[in-house]
């Protein structure tokens, strides 16, 4: 029931941004947002399909799309029309893809890190409530977090050299100083740096409370 009901509401999102998209390619905020929620969703339910402990992150995870969902909504009614009438290249298609996906490994990632910051604070105070029971324990919390976060940034990678191969084959030069090229690196670097703090640094220790205690560097 879990996964079916997941399925519904990511075939439900997807048919929406079908629609959107009818007449062209919707570049507007909101219909990123629904872009953002549907690639969440997805890469949560294939994730609940190899960790079943992961399941326990729709307790945070789904208000939160729900909450991106409503102001998607918002914005819809206040924006002005987005819709361009172009065509994507397969290039640009696969490069949009991994981008979406390495989003989604990233958001999955910072909710597994919430999630154990909240069962931390749980085992400190020796107060085990109703959030924390439907939680994924500590330690599958913060194995979680790296596995995510590992897998965003390879997937990013892959991206940014899809997009540097793309412009190199248009243009003659692998990179554009644009904000969304100088945002991509950025987001990539700085992954890597939490990624090397967790590998290499004293912010984790060995014992249970003191193993997630990195969790607050964020």
């Amino acid at each position: 029931m879990f996964h079916l009901l997941l399925l519904v509401a990511f075939g439900g999102v997807a048919s929406y941004l079908v629609f959107r998209v009818a007449d062209g390619w919707d570049s507007g905020f909101s219909f990123t947002l629904w872009v953002s929620v549907a690639s969440s969703l997805l890469v949560f339910f294939l994730l609940s399909l190899a960790r079943e402990e992961s399941r326990r992150l729709s307790v945070l995870l789904l208000p939160y799309l729900l909450g991106l969902a409503a102001i998607a909504l918002l914005i819809t009614h206040t924006e002005g029309s987005a819709v361009a009438p172009t065509t994507i290249e397969s290039w640009l298609l696969v490069h949009i893809s991994g981008a979406l996906v390495a989003y989604a490994f990233a958001t999955l990632a910072a909710v597994a890190a919430v999630s154990v910051l909240l069962q931390e604070t749980a085992l400190k105070k020796k107060q085990i409530g109703y959030l924390s029971e439907r939680l994924p324990a500590l330690a599958d919390g913060e194995r979680l977090e790296r596995s995510l976060l590992l897998a965003g940034e390879v997937v990013l990678g892959i991206s940014i050299l899809s997009g540097m191969a793309l412009q190199y084959f248009r243009n003659g030069y692998l990179l554009d100083s644009n904000h969304k090229t100088l945002f991509s690196l950025a987001a990539f670097a700085l992954i890597a740096v939490v990624i090397h703090l967790q590998r290499h640094s004293s912010l984790r220790g060995s014992e249970p409370a003191a193993g997630s205690s990195w969790a607050t560097f964020y």
